[in-house]
């Protein structure tokens, strides 16, 4: 995607930078972006007023570009020919020396440039949900808590917002309103099984078999009935000592692949939870016939020198 934010006088020269980029290219993009700006400095230097806006922007629009495409070392030695914030660009300057130092991992950095560009757009819901993001890492949840507020009033049905803000209610130990963040986000977003995934487990916490299942089915019927959402539900309800619900939720899932020449491509971790469930339940028979093939796929994995992605399923 282009990069948002630059001028569209200078479009083409990122565009080709872009390009030599994604190409690997990369001294040959700092060669074109370094003439260009080599050309505007002269410019403004000659007394040209047209090139005067472009010259000052043109090191910052540079480092936003470089920030977006994970060049950080190659944006920060853009962000240092910066002497003082471009007029009219103050809040992209700060943003961006903020995903610089979250780069770097300097916390109050971070936060400190978050709140200078806050001061220059405090309606920027990004920069906000940036804050926010930091506090709730950080551990202050109070803090984290108060971001979501401000961005909620920005936009009250942020996804984002209202899931951030039930994650610190809930960290806060408030999770009467963080389930009814929760509730809100998948009554707005029925396409998303994130926040039933989320009620199902708090339900269960609470012993609400009922409510737990209604939420767990929802989150399975809502992502068409995904394997992995399946299996994750399942772990679900082993995790919380409910072994007979995930060896039913196992059973159905497992059935898919269980053609000998299939079992290969069955998720380790569906195998390994399965044949635990068959080993607390008394399942013999069931046990008889997965417990070979997760034995068989655990010794595939240990005569490999480098083990498969199979090994962390």
């Amino acid at each position: 995607k282009l990069v948002t934010g630059v001028q569209t006088c200078a479009l083409p020269i990122y565009i080709r930078a872009e390009l030599l980029l994604y190409e690997d290219k990369v001294d040959a993009a700092e060669a074109l972006l370094n003439k260009k700006y080599a050309e505007l400095l002269d410019s403004r230097e000659s007394g040209v007023d047209d090139y005067d806006n472009d010259a000052i922007r043109f090191p910052l629009d540079v480092a936003m570009m470089y920030v977006d495409l994970t060049f950080y070392d190659l944006s920060k030695v853009w962000m240092d020919k910066i002497e003082q914030p471009v007029p009219g660009m103050e809040y992209e300057y700060f943003e961006t020396k903020a995903r610089l130092s979250h780069y770097d991992g300097d916390t109050h950095q971070i936060i400190e440039n978050l709140n200078r560009a806050i001061d220059y757009d405090p309606y920027s819901l990004n920069a906000w949900m940036q804050l926010n993001d930091t506090y709730f890492q950080n551990g202050q949840f109070e803090k984290a808590l108060e971001c979501t507020e401000y961005a909620l009033a920005i936009e009250p049905d942020d996804y984002e917002a209202l899931m951030s803000r039930g994650n610190s209610l809930y960290e806060l130990d408030r999770q009467q309103e963080a389930m009814e963040c929760y509730k809100k986000c998948a009554q707005l977003y029925p396409d998303v099984d994130y926040p039933c995934m989320i009620l199902g487990t708090m339900y269960l916490e609470r012993e609400d078999f009922e409510m737990a299942m209604k939420y767990l089915r929802d989150a399975i019927e809502r992502s068409g009935y995904d394997l992995l959402v399946m299996v994750r539900v399942g772990i679900i309800f082993y995790e919380m000592n409910y072994v007979m619900s995930a060896y039913q939720v196992f059973s159905t899932i497992i059935t898919t692949f269980y053609e000998e020449d299939m079992m290969k491509e069955c998720p380790l971790s569906l195998l390994r939870y399965m044949v635990d469930c068959c080993k607390k339940l008394d399942k013999e028979e069931e046990l008889k016939i997965y417990a070979p093939y997760l034995e068989e796929r655990l010794k595939s994995i240990h005569r490999n020198d480098f083990p498969s992605e199979d090994a962390n399923q």
